[in-house]
């Protein structure tokens, strides 16, 4: 379920294009992650290309921020 929804979300929001930006924001969410209740879920942190502040979380260890650009 997880998978799916972060593909729709990937697909419908996009991106955010700086790859510096992206690699910043997984090493800050890997480094917390490692310390959570379940520090082996597969993490993956992105950065969406929206314009609107937010942050939202999918089953799997899905997490996604966005990025005013």
């Amino acid at each position: 379920m997880g998978k799916q929804g972060a593909a729709e979300v990937e697909q419908t929001i996009g991106r955010y294009p700086d790859e510096a930006v992206q690699g910043y924001v997984s090493r800050v969410g890997l480094t917390i992650a490692a310390r959570t209740e379940r520090p082996k879920l597969p993490w993956k942190f992105q950065v969406l290309d929206d314009p609107s502040v937010n942050a939202f979380a999918l089953p799997g260890g899905f997490i996604f921020v966005t990025a005013v650009s």
